[in-house]
């Protein structure tokens, strides 16, 4: 029964970031499929749901939880109100942009978004003892700003220029995978990154 308790805890953890980040993921997922007009309704049915689960399982709601939420809502309904007067690829460079100004921000707060993510996976805090860790988190999150930056003025170049449509779909949903992986990877780029800045400090 204890052996089994840490996979539960992991389990039920990876369950409230599924909460958290899923609007965003349907509201993409509608884009990447053409499905804008369904993002929206999926996306307040997964918040509601949501809620009433945390709700009554006493989860609580963070800040991160109304950030990443309002963030999907505002997606799926600028979807919808953009749809015939922008292009795909200006729609795309706007919610780009839009992402970059929120990691920029969220690497400015008191805990940085990704800091705040990576908690809300693991279930608990990190602590302030653990050294170069704010600093990680906060260069991290800006990593994912410039990514959506440069992503933002790439679908500017594409809307602007003659290309070839699969090999910039290719681009774009494999630059956007790796850097999601790349976050999988977070232990071993913090560890990295300490072992760098001690030895810059000797």
């Amino acid at each position: 029964m204890c052996a089994t308790r840490p996979l539960f805890d992991r389990l039920q953890n990876l369950r409230v970031l599924a909460g958290e980040l899923g609007g965003l993921v349907l509201v993409w997922l509608g884009e990447a499929t053409g499905l804008q007009s369904y993002a929206l309704p999926a996306t307040l049915a997964l918040i509601s749901l949501d809620a009433v689960s945390r709700w009554r399982m006493h989860v609580g709601f963070p800040t991160i939880w109304f950030v990443l939420n309002a963030m999907a809502l505002s997606f799926g309904a600028l979807s919808l109100i953009v749809t015939g007067r922008l292009s795909p690829e200006e729609f795309g460079a706007l919610c780009a942009f839009l992402l970059a100004l929120v990691f920029l921000i969220g690497s400015l707060t008191r805990v940085s978004l990704i800091q705040a993510l990576a908690e809300q996976r693991e279930g608990s805090g990190f602590g302030s003892e653990t050294p170069f860790l704010d600093h990680f988190f906060r260069l991290y999150t800006r990593i994912w700003a410039g990514f959506f930056l440069i992503r933002g003025i790439y679908l500017l170049y594409l809307d602007t220029h003659p290309h070839d449509a699969l090999t910039a779909g290719i681009v774009l949903k494999t630059s956007l995978i790796g850097m999601i992986l790349l976050s999988f990877r977070g232990k071993t780029l913090y560890r990295r990154y300490a072992a760098l800045r001690r030895a810059r400090t000797v």
